[in-house]
C-alpha cells in the first residue's frame, strides 16, 4: 500500500517481509480449493466460494493491517525520537538549521520507508561551500524484516550541498552495496570509464540526464571516493552519503568537491528558476 504526502511524492507504507510470506502461506490453499470446487460443481459452489473468499480476504487483511500499523508505530517512534549531534570532527565550527525538513529533499532515500532525520542538522563550511551534515534513518524495502526490532534500519551519514540549478534525478550508488528501493522511473545506465563502472550504478530518467550530469568533470571529482558513498541528486540538492562509521570527515571532503565543480556542469544545462527570471530579455 502506498500513500501520498503533501509534497505530492509517494511515501509507502511498510510491510514486513514476515508479514507478506505468512499472508501468502494462509491463501494459498483457500485459493486452490475455490479453484477446484468452481471447476467441479459451477455455479452451486458460489455459496462455499463467498465461504471461502471470506477465510481469504480476513487473513490477509489482518496480517497486511498488522504490517502497516507495525511501520507506522516506528515512524511515529523515529519521528519523537530525540535528536543527538551528528560525528563531527573535533573543532569544526558549526550552527544548528532548524529550519530544515527531509522532506524537502525530493531525493529517494527521503521517501523510503521510516525514512526521518536520526541526528540534528547542522551547518559547516567546507572551503567557499556550505554543507549541511546529518544522519537518516531508514528501511530497505527489498530487505525489511522485523521493523519492531530495528534490525533492518539503515543509519547514514549525510552531507548535503545546494547548488544554484534545477537538476533531473539522477543517483550514483555502489556497485557492491545490495538494491534499496528507487522510483520506478529511474533507468541504469553505464558511462565511458569503466573504473567509474566498476565502481558504481549510475541511474536516471533518460540518458541525456546522466549523461548532462554524470560527464568527466563529475566523474574526475567522484574519482577517489569510498566504495561505499552513495550520491543521490535533484533539483538543487546534492546528497552524499556513506554507511560506512567515521567516514563524516571523507564524506566532507567529497561534498564539497562535488559541489565546487556542479555549478560549472549544470548552470546553463539546468538553470533554476532565479536565473531563468534574471536572463534578459530579447529583442
Amino acid at each position: 500500500m502506498a500513500k501520498e504526502d503533501v509534497t505530492g511524492r509517494v511515501r509507502r507504507s511498510v510491510i514486513g517481509r514476515k508479514t507478506r510470506v505468512l499472508a501468502v502461506l494462509l491463501t494459498a490453499p483457500f485459493v486452490l480449493m475455490i479453484v477446484v470446487g468452481l471447476a467441479a460443481w459451477g455455479t452451486e459452489a458460489l455459496p462455499g466460494v463467498f465461504f471461502f473468499g471470506g477465510l481469504i480476504v480476513l487473513p490477509i487483511w489482518f496480517f497486511v493491517r498488522a504490517g502497516i500499523r507495525t511501520g507506522e508505530r516506528a515512524d511515529r517512534q523515529l519521528r519523537r525520537r530525540h535528536r543527538g549531534m551528528p560525528p563531527l570532527p573535533a573543532g569544526l565550527p558549526t550552527a544548528e538549521d532548524r529550519s530544515f525538513s527531509i522532506d524537502d529533499l525530493a531525493v529517494p532515500l527521503a521517501d523510503r520507508p521510516l525514512s526521518n532525520l536520526w541526528t540534528k542538522v547542522l551547518k559547516i563550511r567546507s572551503g567557499s561551500v556550505e554543507l549541511r551534515i546529518f544522519q537518516v534513518v531508514h528501511a530497505d524495502m527489498l530487505g525489511e524484516g522485523s521493523l519492531s526490532n530495528g534490525a533492518d534500519r539503515i543509519i547514514v551519514t549525510c552531507a548535503l550541498a545546494r547548488v544554484d540549478a534545477d537538476m533531473p534525478l539522477v543517483v550514483m550508488r555502489p556497485r557492491w552495496e545490495r538494491p534499496v528501493s528507487l522510483p520506478s522511473q529511474l533507468r541504469e545506465f553505464g558511462t565511458e570509464l569503466e573504473s567509474f563502472n566498476r565502481s558504481f550504478r549510475l541511474f536516471a530518467t533518460d540518458a541525456y540526464a546522466a549523461t548532462a550530469i554524470v560527464d568527466q568533470r563529475t566523474i574526475e571529482a567522484i574519482h577517489g571516493f569510498d566504495a561505499g558513498t552513495a550520491i543521490e541528486i535533484a533539483g538543487p540538492n546534492i546528497v552524499v552519503y556513506s554507511r560506512t562509521p567515521g567516514a563524516v570527515d571523507r564524506l566532507i571532503d567529497q561534498a564539497g568537491r562535488l559541489a565546487t565543480t556542479f555549478p560549472t556542469v549544470v548552470r546553463s544545462l539546468y538553470p533554476s528558476l532565479d536565473q531563468m527570471s534574471i536572463q534578459p530579455r530579447r529583442t
